[in-house]
Order: structure tokens, then sequence, then C-alpha cells
């Protein structure tokens, strides 16, 4: 069956992260000198290694979670207040000033927005699902993805914050669909890691990986192995 729609994961795959590694933890200091400025308060070694301490758990690289289950951006950080002993007035400002530290930061893969446009003039309907670091909050990703050139309504976006589990969880691959108006068959994920291809496999998708690396693409039991996103434009598409 040719895919109705098409629905992508966004970091290393539709865009890329400029000077940012995977794992924010170098990062930590930094981020939480500009958080304790929001408060309004010293970052002292002690709030510094609490609040270490505190992301370091809801690091999803570093602490596994039962069941893929996410977190949201308020949780975690109405979570540092309370350790920090700082009125939840300060949760917004608190939110923004940790992940203002790592925005724009962005780059959109060279293909990317042709692709989309590409899909968009034949009416195949196109979402995103994608895990976010610290239950980030959807406008922040939306905004990122506005800023790497992508022209896709905050509507099309779906992350794990949003869904309350990460991937390889099958229950963002079915929302997505669902957002979509289609069955889970009918749609076709392109992602570029393995929780990706299991994930949407599981919940009954049609598979793609991105792999731009050079060398053998791993085998995952995706359907299809993609190097460039240019070779969605071969599809049939059933609308």
């Amino acid at each position: 069956m040719t895919p109705l729609a098409v629905g992508f994961d966004l970091g290393e795959t539709l865009f890329e992260y400029t000077e940012l590694p995977l794992s924010w933890i170098a990062a930590y200091p930094a981020a939480l000198a500009l958080v304790a400025q929001a408060c309004r308060v010293e970052l002292t070694p002690l709030s510094l290694h609490s609040g270490r301490e505190l992301l370091l758990r809801y690091n999803a690289r570093v602490t596994p979670r039962p069941e893929e289950r996410e977190y949201t951006a308020e949780h975690i950080f109405r979570e540092l207040l309370l350790t920090w002993q700082l009125p939840e007035a300060h949760l917004s400002s608190a939110i923004s000033a940790f992940f203002g530290h790592f925005s724009g930061r962005v780059r959109a893969f060279p293909e990317s927005a042709g692709v989309l446009r590409y899909l968009e003039e034949r009416g195949v309907p196109v979402g995103i699902l994608t895990d976010v670091p610290y239950g980030m909050p959807v406008e922040l990703v939306h905004a990122d993805l506005t800023r790497a050139g992508l022209a896709l309504a905050q509507e099309q976006l779906l992350t794990s914050a949003l869904v309350g589990h990460r991937k390889p969880h099958a229950a963002g691959f079915r929302a997505l669909a669902r957002r979509l108006g289609l069955a889970c068959s009918e749609l076709l994920y392109v992602g570029n890691e393995r929780k990706d291809v299991q994930g949407a496999a599981a919940a009954g998708c049609r598979t793609a990986l991105i792999w731009r690396a050079v060398g053998q693409p791993p085998e995952w039991g995706q359907e299809l192995t993609l190097r460039s996103l240019d070779e969605l434009r071969a599809l049939s598409y059933g609308c």
C-alpha cells in the first residue's frame, strides 16, 4: 500500500543542531546560571549540584524510564524551584531561561524545505513526531522549526511531552496518525534512529530510515533506507 501521509522525526532528520551535542550535560552549569539569574538568586555550588542532579534524573539518555514515560518542562522545573526553595511564580521565567541557552542553533538539511513543499503541493498530509529534551514546550520546538526555515504549522507538530511517552513507545505514532486523520498503516514515518524505525513499526506504520552517514546503513527492520529526503519524491502517494 502506498502511503497517504508522511511523518517525520525532527533532529537529524529535517534539521540538525549546530554547535550543540546530543547530550546537554556539559551545558548544565551555564543553563542553570541563566535560570538562577531569571529567578534573581545566586547560583551557589550547592544549588548547582542539586540542579545538575535533578537534570540528570530527567535526562532520558542517562536515566531509563519505565514505558518511555515523558515529563513536561513544567513538571521538571517546578521540582527544581522546590529544590531551590523558590516560589512557583518563577516557573515560566525559569523554563524560558533554561531553553533560551540552547535555542537558535538549528540548520535545516538542504533538501528538507523542498521535500516538504513537494508533499504539500501534492496534498500529502505531513506531520512531525519528535522526542524533546526536558519536556521542552511545543511552542519553543516550533520556533526552532521556523528558524530553520521549515514552514509547518504548530498543529502539525507532536512532541513526546504532549504525548506523554518517548519513542519507541507506540503512543506517539498512533497520535500522529490520528492527528493526520489516517490509520497507522497509511502513514510512512521517516527517522534517523533505531527507536524511530522500531516504534513506528510497532504502531503499524510504514518505516523509512534516513541515513546520511558514510558507510553501510544499519538494518533495523525499516522498509526503506534513504540517503536523502529527496528520495521521497520517487514514491507513489495514494491520494
